[in-house]
């Protein structure tokens, strides 16, 4: 659990995973509604090909995605308008973020910010993310 005086923020292992407690608002004295919940293993087996993508929760210029992926997935390049940050849940991927090959098992994150091409070349069947877009404040 985070505390709101920022302790906890400072003990956290990953940049990352405070990057997205205050982009959510769990720190710095604000917390999220309680009418958002569910649980993120909840029909998350995978889908017969492609992937099933599934908006958690829209606030403010913050989406959060559930992916859930097939091992029967056509390669495509993403070059998003937007920041995002995923975390592998469950399984294992080979992605290639500007040409470069990239091996993630279940608990690995990545940053790829905006314009950034990335491919995801590979998963394992029933893989699961967390996927966090960041869009530019719109003025």
């Amino acid at each position: 659990m985070l505390d709101r005086g920022g302790i906890l923020e400072q003990q956290l292992v990953t940049p990352g995973l405070a990057l997205l407690c205050r982009a959510l608002g769990t720190m710095g004295g604000m917390t999220p509604s309680p009418r958002h919940h569910g649980n993120l293993y909840d029909h998350s087996t995978a889908p017969a090909s492609g992937e099933r993508f599934e908006t958690l929760l829209a606030h403010q210029n913050i989406v959060i995605e559930r992916i859930v992926s097939s091992d029967r997935t056509m390669p495509s390049e993403f070059v998003q308008a937007q920041d995002e940050w995923v975390l592998l849940v469950r399984g294992t991927a080979t992605l290639e973020i500007n040409g470069e090959p990239l091996q993630l098992q279940a608990g690995d994150h990545v940053f790829l910010p905006a314009q950034t091409p990335h491919t995801v070349l590979q998963v394992s069947d029933g893989a699961l993310w967390l996927a966090v877009h960041m869009h530019p404040p719109t003025p």
